[in-house]
């Protein structure tokens, strides 16, 4: 670039506002030069977090070093699963685990950082991030630093790792002089972020909204940017054969370590502060997969909660198959077969391997009579984006089985990373129509009509919808009204197409007399099945439906 050296002035904040930035950072350990790629198993890196930077000035990165000072910040940072690190701003509150899950905390952990400039109109970003929670460790800082280019006039950063000038890590080749301390705008220091050397990371960094509404970002659910359809794409890399949670869901999938997988969706996050959606993926092309069940529809259902001023979020998440509960050929691989055969399949099988079912054994397979199997529980941890804050980086940091651990959550046994892009800001809606109003049954008797209940679900989730029929009106002597089922899960996207009836029976007349008996459908209410998460209550729950059954 001709105007060298001045990215600093566009990622820096201002007198009148700091600049608020959300990253995503991904990449790897490097191979050392006694290795090479076929023999050294790559360790895979994720990390998300937010940054501030304060106001530039000439000397705003050192004495006459122009740009800016980073105020706060925090990071969720995952090296190679648990084994070369796993750390957070701090262990997930409320989450059953075996050693933890690292969660968002909504506080600073920036140590020292700064931006200053780059080579070739870059910056220089550099920061030493501490990380109060470590999987199987203790309270531990990070040194990072990149070379970072803006675009769209700050709004989106992107750049690279340095090699640490003066690094003395055992494999480095520097003709840089030593520095015996950690200097946040050139990331020179005796010690690389993590071992063996310093990883090779790309970073992504957006800027967060700016306006005095939404900076900080609002906690509250339902409400922007909590609310409305965003797309989803998440890439991960599998752990290698030595991960024993990696090489537990390889076994208990039929595929190969060290994989990589990709998986898109889209997902409706509505005013109760639950999401629904469907993902699909596409992990190494299936190969090895004999249970004969893709991944293409996987109902997707997340909670988020932690929400913090600076725009991080703690969820949990949940996958079930796509035809829940009435699931004769599983299409959810993640789902379905995400247990361990030996544990939820055949005669025996527990409970608790099936969703709704309670606790105990059963006779059967979840594929058979006893539900379906839930393979895939998530502790994610998010960071929002844009001009209203309405995309998100979000990384996964725990998963749990019910047949393991007693639904314990364990390391992620992947390094996955997602990016959501925000489709609208309104979340859909959700109704219940009957059709016929009304049914009258003629002799002989007894007998009973239906009259068929559909959800128009416009959303993007798949959710349960529950029904009361409360009697209204009439003797109810000879004729009654119920429901074929307690309620029904509604796949996003077009009417459901489902058994669920509202059925009136009537077992006699008395005479020519009539006997008309009204009953009002409410929608919505909390006898949905269990497992997949009750819809939000849609019109009917307030304002019902008015049926009539008569002889």
């Amino acid at each position: 670039m001709a105007n060298a050296a001045t990215s600093p002035t566009y990622i820096c904040g201002t007198a009148a506002a700091d600049h608020n930035y959300a990253f995503l950072v991904t990449g790897t350990e490097p191979v050392t030069a006694t290795t090479t790629a076929a023999t050294y198993p790559l360790n895979y890196i994720a990390g998300v977090g937010v940054l501030k930077f304060g106001p530039y000035s000439t000397s705003g990165a050192g004495p006459g070093v122009p740009g800016c000072s980073i105020i706060s910040g925090e990071m969720i940072y995952l090296d190679n699963d648990y084994q070369t690190f796993q750390g957070g701003p701090q262990n997930c509150p409320s989450v059953s685990s075996l050693d933890g899950v690292p969660c968002f905390d909504g506080m600073d952990h920036v140590l020292a950082g700064a931006v200053g400039p780059g080579p070739n109109g870059s910056a220089t970003v550099a920061f030493a991030m501490d990380f109060p929670f470590v999987l199987g460790g203790t309270d531990t800082p990070l040194p990072f630093s990149f070379t970072v280019f803006a675009a769209a006039g700050g709004a989106t950063l992107i750049g690279n790792s340095n090699i640490p000038l003066g690094g003395t890590s055992a494999g480095e080749t520097n003709g840089n002089p030593p520095c015996t301390a950690y200097d946040p705008v050139t990331g020179c220091g005796p010690n690389s972020p993590t071992p063996p050397l310093g990883p090779v990371l790309s970073f992504t960094g957006q800027r967060q909204a700016t306006s005095a509404t939404l900076n900080p970002v609002p906690t509250v659910a339902g409400a922007a940017p909590y609310i409305g359809n965003s797309a989803t794409l998440c890439t991960g890399f599998g752990g290698n054969s030595t991960d024993l949670v990696a090489a537990g869901q390889s076994t208990a999938q039929d595929q190969a370590t060290g994989t990589y997988g990709s998986t898109s969706g889209s997902l409706t996050e509505f005013a109760n502060g639950y999401a629904f959606g469907s993902l699909t993926f596409n992990s190494n092309d299936d190969v090895g997969n004999t249970t004969g069940i893709a991944n293409y529809d996987c109902d997707f259902q997340q909670q988020g909660f932690q929400r913090y001023g600076d725009g991080a979020t703690n969820n949990q998440a949940a996958l079930y198959d796509e035809n829940y509960p009435f699931a004769i050929t599983p299409i959810c691989r993640d789902a379905d077969a995400g247990v361990p055969v030996a544990a939820c399949t055949g005669a025996g099988t527990p409970y608790a391997c099936c969703t709704g079912q309670g606790s105990g054994n059963g006779t059967a397979d979840c594929a058979g009579s006893n539900g379906t199997a839930v393979g895939a529980n998530e502790v994610n941890s998010s960071v929002v984006w844009g001009t209203s804050d309405q995309n998100t980086f979000t990384i996964v940091t725990g998963v749990s089985t019910p047949a393991l651990f007693g639904g314990a959550y364990l390391p992620p046994g992947e390094t996955a990373s997602c990016t959501g892009l925000s489709e609208s800001a309104i979340p859909g809606t959700l109704n219940v129509k009957a059709a016929p109003a009304a049914e009258t049954i003629a002799a002989p008797y007894p007998a009973t009509k239906s009259i068929a209940i559909t959800v128009v679900n416009t959303s993007e989730g798949a959710c349960s919808v529950g029904g009361t029929l409360v009697h209204t009106g009439g003797a109810a002597a000879f004729c009654s009204m119920s429901l074929s089922a307690p309620g029904v899960v509604s796949e996003g996207d077009g009417p459901q197409s489902s058994v669920w009836t509202a059925n009136c029976t009537c077992t006699g007349k008395s005479g020519t007399n009539v006997e008309t008996d009204t009953y009002s459908l409410y929608g919505g209410t909390a006898t949905a099945p269990t497992g997949v998460g009750s819809c939000p209550n849609p019109p009917q729950a307030v304002t019902p439906i008015l049926l009539t059954c008569k002889n």
